[in-house]
Order: C-alpha cells, then sequence, then structure tokens
C-alpha cells in the first residue's frame, strides 16, 4: 500500500517571487487596460445616450409648443368664425341703415333748394346772405333759413342751401327758377347718392356721345339709354354717403365762418325750431 503525499504547498518567498515575474505583471497590466477601455466605452455609450435624451426632450418640447399653438388656432378659427357670422350680420343691418338712411336724407331734402351765383363775402353776415336772396327768390317771405355751403375761397363763389317754410313754397319756386338771369340758376337738393349717381351718368352720356352714340338719361330711375339699350347704374360705381354727411358740413362751414352772434340762429335751423329775428323782414 503506498503513501498518498499532499499538494506542495508554494512558500511564502516563492509566491512574491511569482507576483513579481514579469509574465503576471503584463497580464496585470492587459486587464487593467481592459478594464480601462470598458470604462470609457461605457462613459461614451452613456453620453450618447444623453444626447440622445437631450434632443427627445427637445422634440418633446418643440410638439407641445406646436400643440399649444394649434389649440390656439383653433380657438382663433372658432373667433373668426363666430366674428364672420356677426360680420356678415352687422353688413346685413348695415344695408337696412343705409337705406333708411337715405330715405330720411331725401325727405329732409324736400324742402331745400341749392342757389348759385349768389355773391359771396368772407365776413358775410346773415342779413346781408338773406338781403341778396330777397332779391333773388320769386316767392317772397318763404325762407326758413339759409346758409354758405363749404369753406369761403377766393375767386369761388359758394352755393346757398335754402329751406323754405313749406312743400308748396319750395315747388313754386323751383318751378320759377328758368327766370333767373345768368349767373343765378338753381337746382334741387339731391342726396349725395343721387348727385353721385348722376354724375356718373353724365360722364357715361359723354363718352358715348363721343363715341358716336344716341344716349338718353333716365333721371328718376338712374338709368341710361345708349343706342337703345338702357344700362343701370351698379352699386359699386354709387358711393352711398353715410347719414347727414351734407347736414353736418355745412354746419360745420356755417359756425366757423359766421360771427358769434349767429350761432343761436344756425342751432335753432338744425333743431327744427325758429330762433328770434331768424328771417328778415
Amino acid at each position: 500500500m503506498g503513501l498518498s503525499h499532499s499538494p506542495k504547498k508554494e512558500s511564502s518567498s516563492s509566491l512574491k517571487r511569482n507576483l513579481k515575474s514579469p509574465e503576471f505583471s503584463g497580464n496585470c497590466e492587459a486587464k487593467k487596460a481592459k478594464m480601462d477601455a470598458n470604462w470609457q466605452q461605457m462613459l461614451c455609450d452613456i453620453a450618447s445616450k444623453v444626447n440622445v435624451l437631450d434632443s427627445i426632450k427637445q422634440t418633446v418640447n418643440t410638439l407641445e409648443e406646436k400643440i399649444v399653438k394649434l389649440d390656439l388656432l383653433d380657438d382663433l378659427k372658432q373667433t373668426v368664425v363666430t366674428n364672420s357670422k356677426e360680420i356678415s350680420k352687422l353688413q346685413s343691418e348695415m344695408s337696412v341703415l343705409k337705406k333708411e338712411n337715405e330715405r330720411l336724407n331725401e325727405q329732409l331734402c324736400k324742402l331745400n333748394l341749392i342757389y348759385h351765383g349768389v355773391p359771396d363775402s368772407e365776413h358775410e353776415s346773415p342779413e346781408e346772405l338773406y338781403d341778396q336772396l330777397n332779391n333773388i327768390v320769386c316767392v317772397k317771405n318763404s325762407i326758413d333759413t339759409a346758409w354758405r355751403m363749404g369753406k369761403f375761397t377766393k375767386n369761388k363763389i359758394r352755393p346757398i342751401k335754402v329751406r323754405f317754410l313749406s312743400l308748396h313754397s319750395r315747388e313754386e319756386e323751383y318751378k320759377n327758377r328758368k327766370n333767373l338771369n345768368p349767373p343765378f340758376y338753381i337746382n334741387a337738393d339731391l342726396p349725395k347718392s343721387t348727385r353721385e349717381a348722376h354724375s356718373v351718368l353724365r360722364k357715361m352720356k359723354h363718352e358715348a356721345i363721343s363715341g358716336g352714340k344716341r344716349a338718353t338719361i333716365n333721371w328718376k330711375n338712374q338709368t341710361i339709354t345708349i343706342d337703345n339699350v338702357t344700362h343701370a347704374i351698379s352699386d359699386d360705381e354709387k358711393i352711398i354717403p353715410s347719414p347727414m354727411d351734407d347736414v353736418s358740413a355745412n354746419k360745420k362751414s356755417q359756425i366757423k365762418n359766421q360771427p358769434t352772434s349767429s350761432t343761436s340762429k344756425i342751432a335753432s335751423h338744425f333743431l327744427g325750431v325758429k330762433g328770434p329775428n331768424l328771417r328778415p323782414s
């Protein structure tokens, strides 16, 4: 029977010699370099993933901003739709009001006539104005009130708007307009839109006649017949004034150009009442 031998243990001195051996040192350096390389790779991977996360975060922020803008656009769209409906409604109401204002303006103008050619002066008083009119008007003591139209300009005679006491007096005066001698003449006080339409009709007639055509105007219907073809003025060619444009302009001009003493007379006229000594005897 043979004797078993236990493994021989290395002594401490031999272990120290192995640790100091070049082979062992080379293995440690290789392992250390490999670990450093692994750590470097891990750090690069982490940095790359951080960059990806930052890019994702920026993308998310951009999408959130776009969502907010889309929400605002939706709100804006709803507001636009609501406002469009309101604007359409207001336009319809404005159209009705314009027609009503035109009708009221025509009613206001029925008692008026426009006198042209009456000598003008910068500091003309109401009394001087009425004295001149009394020498021209055929129907005596028929004037309610009168005022110059527009601002005084040298070498230019402003027309006079005259309001009569009654429609009968106005019609009688208008019938006698042909009895006036130049430079005096009378026109009806037409609403601004009507005057604009008449101006368009005159221009169309002039162009037609210049082209060798025959043209006649129907002032009442605001149409023109050119070579037996009738044309109506479109709404685009008409200029619809705001209500009382002429009255407001005349009022401002009268207040600016006349002495302070006549202000009460002007106010009485526009309020529809008669002031003291409004019509000179």
